[in-house]
Order: structure tokens, then sequence, then C-alpha cells
């Protein structure tokens, strides 16, 4: 079965008139298979990928609207990165110096036009479009990078039962 993020992957490259398609995981044979029978006109798609799963996608692709992630402005498509990523308002705005009221528009844009409504919803559609790595070594300024705790003001004493 196919990730819904290699789905995409897949689906987006043949609506976008590719006619093959190697995966990362293949192995170096069949990169040279492909080339060869996309240049004698056939279509060709590396294992895990099937043709009748890719045609079922396809069809059902054609049944939902344009893709909404082409809806977006480039701006907002940096706001959604950024609030995915796990950015505030205010931290947005300095980023990109703009104002904490622009970011908050374009971020309830992006929510809109996607369709979205609450940030768990944004974290998966990023993810799943890979917008948002899965998993990122190089995020330790992240503001979603995890560390230590903060207190939260009580002490074990307060919490036992007196």
């Amino acid at each position: 079965m196919i990730s819904p993020l290699g789905e995409w992957h897949l689906l987006a490259a043949l609506r976008n008139g590719a006619a093959g398609y190697v995966s990362s995981l293949a192995e170096h044979y069949d990169l040279a298979r492909a080339v060869r029978r996309v240049a004698a006109g056939a279509v060709y798609l590396s294992a895990p990928f099937s043709r009748v799963a890719v045609e079922t996608w396809l069809r059902r692709s054609k049944d939902v609207e344009g893709d909404p992630l082409d809806t977006l402005t480039a701006r907002e498509r940096e706001v959604l990165g950024l609030v995915a990523e796990g950015y505030s308002n205010t931290q947005i705005a300095a980023r990109l110096s703009i104002s904490p009221r622009t970011a908050e528009s374009h971020r309830a844009n992006v929510m809109r036009k996607l369709r979205l409504s609450n940030l768990v919803e944004l974290i998966r559609f990023a993810l799943l479009r890979g917008i948002l790595p899965i998993v990122d070594d190089a995020c330790a300024e992240c503001p979603s990078a995890p560390g230590p705790r903060p207190s939260r003001g009580r002490r074990r004493r307060d919490l036992e039962p007196a």
C-alpha cells in the first residue's frame, strides 16, 4: 500500500504530465527500465505503485475540484509553513516583517481556502503534502522543538493530600 504522502506525490506527477514515476526506494536498474519504457511511449510506475490503484486514485481525484493548495498566494504558503512549524502570529509577523494582524489574516485565509478547522488539521495537511518534513533534525531553533519543560509553579508537596 502507498502511504498518503507517496500517493500525493504520484498523483501530482501524473496530473502534471509525467509518463513515469520511480520511487526513491527503487533499485538503480528500475530507473533505467523506466527511461526505456517512457522513451518507447509507455507509462512506467515502479513498485509499490500498481496501475490499477493509480487509475482509481486518478478517477477519484478528478471528482474533486482543483488542488486547494493552488489557491494560496506565495505569502499564504509561507505562513502555512510557519504555522505548521509552530510559529505564533507574532513570531510570523516578526519573521516576515509584517504586522501581527496581517499574519493573522493570512493564517485565517489559509484555513479558509484549505477548508481546515483547527491547527491539528493544518499540521496533518502540511505533513501529507510535504510542506512540513516528518523528521527534521535541523530544527533545534524551531519554537516547537522539544526542550526542558517549564515548571507549572506547583511543587511535589502541593500535589500530596493533606
